[in-house]
């Protein structure tokens, strides 16, 4: 998630009629259970199943193929993405099937699962992530991204904000951390678990390397090395998995930070591009309305800049995935306050309006359109001036806020692009 509002970036013409291939291309689970009732066991996993994994839950059935709940995921809440409680998890999945989603984005926190040193892995809540979200059906791309302490450069960078968004000082440590991820999660993994009943086969590498805040300092050319090395890794345990570059920010070329098309075109330059299935952006629009044709507005104009750069470049097959996106509630919020025309629409009243058009905006007209994540499903703070707590479609108190439901109504619809 960034820190920066949407930022004024150069316009540019999209490429008519490049053909395009679609994201998701491995099956959520690798086999179905069998007629005794228990969970299907990988060929080459040992130990205990979850207590609850023989189950058959009532809510597990698949979201249709030909409706936005297919197309949409969801940034749940923190329990979703990691809890030591797997009866709590598995609470939290329900709620992103209730809403019609099928599909989550999890951080996959190295610090986590790597917190003291090179040899030592804790998975424990990720399991119980993978196990849950099998039970509703859910895909899940984990975002792997944060540096834990061991592994970080001494001295840190100049302008560190935070040193868990600092690349790491060798990439082969989080080349051995992405390895043991893949093996442990992969259908195709070597290190698989019988505790662990689900699959990933969709990983994002790293989260808004074009901002100073998120890989400090941006540096395209390194992190074209290193997103090479990291799927390199993957595609050696599992060919089919699907890859996708850290989502860019709507930045612009100021401070250090890389508006998105000009990363992705370094990005491409330096051989970055060949190998990964897609193209992360966080494509939030506000206070721009999603569908309003000015620069402002990065659906508008950086999605499209950024497509075209990708076509240059010979990569127009690739899709372009907004990994985050949404509207935040902050009605106080200069962020959220429409300095052009003098509307606030940091309200849950807009935020009802604006999240289902920014789905159908996302797609219409656009075949090089992948997948969507709603940021965020519960806002994280009552304070109407800080934009970045208030985006959730719920209250913190868990209410439903008005987007809720015609989010929900959204995703039930027929897709259309």
């Amino acid at each position: 998630m960034s820190l920066l509002l949407p930022a004024l970036v150069a316009s540019s013409t999209v490429v008519a009629g490049a053909s395009t291939t679609s994201g998701f291309h491995s099956p959520l689970v690798e086999s179905a259970a069998p007629s005794n009732g228990q969970a299907a066991a990988h060929p080459n996993t040992s130990g205990p199943r979850p207590p609850w994994a023989g189950v058959e839950s009532p809510f597990a059935a698949d979201v249709a193929a030909n409706t936005y709940g297919s197309m949409v995921g969801l940034n749940p809440l923190p329990s979703a993405c990691g809890d030591t409680n797997p009866i709590a998890v598995l609470g939290a999945m329900y709620t992103v099937k209730q809403l019609g989603s099928g599909m989550i984005r999890c951080d996959l926190n190295w610090w986590s699962v790597q917190p003291y040193n090179a040899t030592t892995y804790y998975w424990d809540i990720y399991d119980n992530v993978v196990n849950a979200a099998s039970k509703f059906g859910i895909q899940i791309l984990f975002d792997a991204s944060f540096t834990p302490p061991w592994a970080r450069p001494n001295p840190l960078p100049p302008g560190t904000q935070d040193p868990s968004h600092v690349p790491p000082k060798h990439i082969g440590d989080f080349a051995r951390f992405i390895r043991a991820a893949v093996n442990r999660y992969s259908p195709k993994g070597h290190a698989r678990v019988a505790s662990v009943v689900g699959t990933v086969s969709n990983w994002e590498i790293w989260n808004e390397p074009n901002l100073v805040g998120g890989w400090t300092p941006p540096d395209p050319a390194r992190y074209s090395k290193f997103l090479s090395d990291v799927q390199f890794v993957i595609r050696q345990i599992d060919k089919r998995a699907t890859i996708i570059s850290g989502g860019l920010a709507p930045a612009g070329n100021v401070n250090g930070n890389y508006a998105p098309q000009d990363f992705v075109a370094k990005l491409a330059q330096a051989g970055g591009l060949k190998r990964v299935d897609g193209v992360g952006i966080h494509p939030y629009s506000f206070p721009a309305y999603p569908d309003e044709a000015i620069n402002f507005n990065p659906i508008y104009n950086a999605v499209p800049a950024m497509y075209y750069v990708m076509a240059v470049y010979g990569y127009a097959d690739k899709k372009i995935w907004a990994t985050e996106v949404g509207w935040p509630t902050s009605s106080q919020s200069p962020e959220t306050y429409r300095f052009w025309d003098g509307v606030q629409v940091g309200t849950e009243a807009y935020q009802a309006k604006e999240l289902p058009l920014t789905i159908t905006t996302w797609f219409k007209g656009r075949p090089f359109a992948g997948p969507i994540f709603v940021y965020a499903q519960r806002d994280k703070c009552t304070n109407n001036t800080q934009w970045l707590c208030k985006m959730g479609i719920e209250r913190t108190d868990g209410s439903k806020k008005p987007a809720w439901t015609t989010v929900h109504a959204q995703l039930l619809k027929p897709f259309v692009r």
